[in-house]
């Protein structure tokens, strides 16, 4: 095999999975590909293939055609069943070419084959346009989820808005010597403003995640002090739950707290959850903020409210999810607060979790790696 890597361009590592039972050709492969900047992860057949594909994410399959070539197709078939031919290339070699294997690899969705021993500068162009094209193909599939993904909060929320648009347009359209008395104008004027109030919240709503979903968001990135800002957010948030008789109780370390991200949009993300706290629970119930750091800093968000079932915890924080909870005092909810939060937080380099029993409350669960630059 030669293995002259001079000249040999890789814009990034990319993974492999590698398939072949013998162990020298296992540590050839590996060795060769670490080379030219490519990680291979190497498994003895296909059921640790298909096992470990279960957990990971690859570049590139690439697999023996020696021997256990029936059971390679049948492990390609079952690939392209679930990746078209660009999302997850697959490459098989073999000692023992021929027209007739080459025709069957083909036909079950390889992208190529290559013969034994190769000259490891073809083969680097053989994958570099594969990895290219799954490249290409990635971000191809990765604007039609945000084009998906907005069309529906389009429609979603458009639909939200007819409702107190026909409000103010049918209020607003009768004449003042309708009315009998002030009460009356004094009412209809009240009915007009929390309509207008509903329609500016979507709009908000909508323009605030048509911008994250945007792929030329940049966050301003800056040292933040944790404790400051939930002290913001607390005092700002503190009539919302007063209204409702609730408390914030803020709990945090004395020592310092500070991570990387962009402070307008982090007070953004936190407020949301917050928000959401105060929106969800009942009057007279209790919302706990609390911040500990050890390895990371982590912000727990408690309340007290209905929390969620079993099965609706993995839908709470992805593109509309769906549960039962709903707000207690009549406030709006356009449902995107977490999801507008989950993507500032992972920007961030960040993390959200929940943690929820039906009954008990619901706890969010932010944690986010230290700023190293103190």
């Amino acid at each position: 095999m030669k293995t002259n890597t001079d000249n040999i361009n890789i814009e990034r590592k990319y993974t492999i999975l590698l398939i072949e039972n013998n162990m020298n050709m296992q540590r050839l492969l590996s060795n060769t590909f670490l080379k030219i900047g490519i990680k291979v992860t190497p498994v003895n057949d296909v059921i640790e293939g298909i096992n470990i594909l279960k957990d990971n994410d690859y570049d590139l399959i690439i697999t023996t055609l020696d021997n256990n070539f029936l059971e390679c197709f049948a492990f390609c078939e079952r690939i392209r069943a679930k990746y078209p031919i660009t999302a997850l290339p697959m490459i098989g070699y073999s000692s023992k070419i021929n027209a007739q294997l080459l025709h069957n690899a083909l036909s079950v969705g390889y992208n190529d084959v290559f013969s034994l021993p190769f000259d490891i500068i073809e083969f680097n162009f053989k994958i570099n346009f594969l990895l290219e094209a799954k490249k290409m193909s990635d971000r191809i599939k990765l604007q039609q989820n945000i084009i998906e993904t907005r069309t529906q909060v389009f429609k979603m929320n458009t639909h939200d808005l007819k409702n107190p648009l026909s409000s103010i347009f049918s209020l607003s359209g009768i004449p003042i010597s309708s009315f009998n008395d002030v009460d009356e104008i004094a009412q209809t004027m009240s009915v007009i403003h929390n309509a207008s109030k509903i329609m500016t919240s979507l709009v908000n709503t909508n323009l605030e995640f048509l911008n994250l979903t945007s792929d030329t968001i940049k966050l301003n990135k800056e040292t933040i002090d944790v404790v400051s800002l939930i002290n913001q957010i607390v005092e700002i948030n503190t009539p919302l739950a007063q209204n409702k008789n609730q408390k914030i109780i803020f709990k945090y370390p004395a020592i310092d707290c500070s991570i990387l991200s962009d402070h307008n949009k982090l007070y953004q993300a936190i407020s949301n959850i917050v928000g959401n706290a105060i929106k969800f629970s009942p009057f007279g119930k209790n919302i706990w903020i609390d911040v500990t750091k050890d390895k990371t800093i982590k912000i727990k968000i408690k309340d007290e409210g209905p929390g969620f079932k079993k099965e609706e915890i993995d839908n709470v924080l992805v593109k509309f999810g769906k549960h039962s909870a709903t707000p207690t005092g009549d406030e709006i909810s356009t449902g995107l607060g977490l999801l507008i939060a989950k993507q500032i937080i992972n920007l961030s380099k960040g993390n959200i979790y929940l943690e929820s029993e039906e009954g008990q409350g619901a706890t969010f669960i932010l944690e986010f790696p230290i700023d190293m630059g103190q």
